[in-house]
């Protein structure tokens, strides 16, 4: 996948890399676009903490690039200081802790493969596979066309006490779309039971 990006994007104008979930992908960092072997030029990829590691409130995160003139663009236009003394000491212990970084993989791993095969049995949404912490789900035409959108079931979620992202305006969604973070077992069943009140 990663490989394809490369090969479509343009090597003259920049190439840019989100890979703030890459952590969440079984042998994400192994297989990340910052590993191939195919030019690098003008690729700039992006990581953060914020996500894998459950900081957001310190914005931390890190750039990679492999081409050294894109050094001297960078440093004129970031700021002097983009990292304080707390957000870097709590990067680099993150990085340390082995024992976190396995855990959350394989309880992310186990949890999204759950919520998948419990939503497929839903009937009146189509769940489609992931490979990070959120799960997109598309409630079926038989439905949508009896009037249910993404924003009526959102507000039906709400008063079970639950938020659903409206995913109608991603690119290429429409009303029909919605996402569902993967949580642990409990809050999982929670929103199953809540889907199936109100659709079934």
């Amino acid at each position: 996948m990663f490989l394809k990006i490369l090969e479509l994007c343009d090597f003259s104008r920049g190439r840019f890399s989100d890979e703030a979930f890459i952590e969440f992908l079984e042998d994400g960092l192994k297989e990340s676009i910052v590993n191939s072997r195919e030019n690098k030029k003008n690729l700039f990829v992006t990581r953060a903490f914020t996500k894998f590691f459950a900081i957001p409130g310190l914005r931390l995160g890190y750039g990679i690039y492999f081409d050294k003139s894109l050094e001297k663009k960078i440093t004129e236009k970031k700021e002097p200081w983009s990292v304080n003394n707390i957000a870097e000491m709590a990067g680099i212990t993150v990085l340390d802790d082995t024992e976190y970084i396995e855990e959350t993989l394989s309880w992310i791993t186990e949890e999204k493969k759950y919520m998948y095969e419990k939503l497929d049995k839903i009937s009146g949404i189509k769940p489609y596979k992931t490979e990070v912490n959120f799960i997109c789900v598309k409630i079926k035409d038989e439905l949508f066309s009896k009037g249910l959108n993404v924003k009526k079931l959102r507000e039906k979620m709400m008063e079970e006490g639950i938020l659903i992202r409206d995913a109608s305006n991603f690119k290429f969604l429409d009303e029909r779309f919605f996402r569902l973070a993967i949580k642990d077992r409990r809050s999982n069943d929670r929103v199953i039971e809540a889907l199936k009140k109100n659709l079934e």
